[in-house]
């Protein structure tokens, strides 16, 4: 039998005044949820999940708006889910501004959605208030009948919680008490059945295997993209090959391997059975946008004509050393502008084959940034810094620098354009510290920024950030960072760190508001980030993480 969890309107919402001072109802309650901006980059989705608990709560209602704040463009599509999965408001399309008003009946964790996936260009920065109100149930009466809705929608605990209210306010209510324990026979029974009910196993395998396994919902199938943040069922770390226990249902198996693209595959698990995934792994092509080449790799490309070219990044130097380059060289050169810095590349191009030449020079190279696309600059560059150009025809090999100013802090990759069109891109560093003092990298040398990110953490709860790290043919392998809480007044969060055998590398033993970490993990496997706010009942935190890797080949 369906039963409807949650009764929806779309409708304006309330005014955000609950009445003039003269007419306070003590009884009335009315509180702000969440009121926060959001940044959604292009592609991805995040959400916001809020406890929602009507119990003991008469006219409940939950509501509120989205609002994008970043003028001119299309908004986000704005969706509810309950903790059972079900969409219960949805904008359909996105949308610049949104007024919901929901009726939850169900206790539970919602989820707020605001999704930008169908976005290849813009991030969007949308605005989200939620509001709850209701009124203080008094009477045993409608305690008794608020019992009874729950009764009827086979929620026997939530049953049983409002016909002990009604019996705490009138001990006589004869329906309360009847009603009660036609609620605990039922829970009775339900328990007996789950009892009764067997699990089915899943056994995944993957060539090749240790590739990572997440059984995710349909809706976290169907929109992921490399890289999305996942909320599996199953432990967090599990890799191929392996065999699930799981009750019966169906569900969704991604089968993910770095250089190898995901792998996606819907399967019903039945009581008592064994169902099966063996997943035959592609290799990711090296120098997609999805899964870039890295420094001193060579990529190999073709052009509307023909051409066929194999393109590497050999160094570059960013930062305050590409700044004081630059700035030496001429006095005229200008300085970067605020917020961006100097990054000098240093390229080879081959030309293997082809029928007419070619002119390669700084204008077939851009820098990506975040879907931007930056063109080269030409301030006067010191002499032993020979700029890239030539007429090639095929065996003709050429190198030399290229000039860009970029954001600063921020994931960059270099990309050869025929044309309009980019045709590769090489990863650079993730992160350059603008204070390093040599600013130079090679092939030899590699520094990554895994993780920059702030988390909204519960009051009583925790939130964990998976990082899978791989020690093995790496010298000098170091994981660093940071934590920082970004809620002033606050006393922050506990961090801990475990590794793959659960044991812990770091623990702050008490909660801090920032606090420097630095660790050399020897096993390879999936580390756990804890932010751990269980201690605190009251206030929630939004502490900011950055997880660094570095190491030499």
């Amino acid at each position: 039998m369906s039963m409807m969890v949650c009764s929806v309107l779309l409708a304006g919402c309330t005014s955000e005044d609950s009445g003039s001072p003269d007419n306070i109802n003590p009884h009335h309650h009315k509180n702000l949820l969440n009121d926060k901006i959001y940044s959604v980059s292009a592609g991805k989705y995040t959400y916001k999940a809020i406890y929602l608990d009507p119990i003991g709560k008469d006219n409940y209602t939950v509501y509120g708006t989205m609002t994008e704040t970043e003028k001119g463009t299309s908004g986000v599509r704005f969706y509810i889910k309950d903790s059972n999965g079900n969409i219960l408001v949805d904008s359909g399309e996105k949308v610049e501004s949104y007024s919901f008003k929901i009726h939850p009946t169900q206790t539970g964790n919602y989820y707020f959605y605001l999704n930008n996936v169908n976005t290849w260009i813009t991030d969007k920065s949308p605005r989200l208030k939620i509001y709850e109100e209701y009124d203080d149930i008094t009477s045993s009466k409608t305690w008794c009948d608020k019992g009874d809705e729950f009764y009827n929608l086979s929620k026997y605990k939530e049953a049983i919680k409002c016909y002990d209210k009604a019996l705490e306010i009138d001990p006589n209510n004869t329906m309360a008490r009847n009603n009660k324990d036609k609620a605990l026979e039922k829970l009775k029974e339900n328990e007996k059945l789950k009892k009764i009910i067997t699990n089915g196993t899943l056994y995944i395998t993957s060539n090749p295997s240790n590739a990572l396994v997440s059984l995710i919902t349909k809706d976290e199938a169907l929109n992921y993209k490399k890289g999305d943040k996942l909320h599996p069922i199953n432990k967090i770390g599990d890799i191929t090959p392996i065999t699930i226990s799981s009750k019966p249902g169906e569900y969704y198996v991604l089968i993910s391997k770095d250089g190898y693209k995901p792998y996606v595959e819907a399967i019903t698990v039945e009581e008592g059975k064994t169902a099966r995934i063996s997943a035959n792994l592609k290799k990711e092509p090296v120098g997609t946008y999805e899964n870039p080449a890295k420094v001193g790799d060579v990529v190999r490309v073709e052009t509307r004509y023909s051409s066929v070219y194999e393109i590497s990044v050999i160094s570059y130097i960013r930062g305050s050393k590409a700044n004081n380059i630059i700035k030496n060289a001429n006095m005229y050169n200008p300085e970067p502008k605020s917020g961006y810095e100097y990054l000098l590349v240093k390229v080879r191009s081959k030309c293997i084959s082809g029928k007419y030449s070619d002119y390669i020079y700084n204008e077939n190279f851009r820098i990506y940034c975040d879907g931007i696309a930056y063109k080269y600059k030409h301030p006067v560059l010191p002499e032993d810094y020979q700029g890239l150009s030539g007429t090639m025809i095929p065996g003709d090999e050429i190198e030399g620098w290229i000039t860009f100013e970029v954001p600063k802090n921020r994931g960059v990759s270099l990309s050869f354009i025929d044309g309009v069109k980019p045709l590769c891109f090489i990863l650079l560093s993730e992160y350059i510290d603008n204070n390093h003092d040599s600013g130079e990298y090679t092939s030899q040398h590699y520094k990554k920024l895994l993780v920059d990110n702030t988390y909204s953490v519960s009051a009583g709860e925790y939130e964990y950030i998976p990082i899978y790290l791989n020690p093995t043919g790496k010298n000098n392998y170091v994981v660093y960072g940071t934590m920082t809480e970004t809620t002033t007044g606050t006393s922050g969060v506990r961090l801990i760190i475990q590794n793959p055998s659960d044991s812990t590398c770091i623990d702050t033993g008490e909660k801090v508001r920032a606090y420097s970490f630095n660790f050399h993990p020897t096993e390879s496997g999936t580390y756990y980030f804890y932010l751990d706010n269980r201690n605190t009942l009251i206030t929630d935190k939004l502490p900011s993480l950055k997880v660094y890797e570095e190491y030499d080949k």
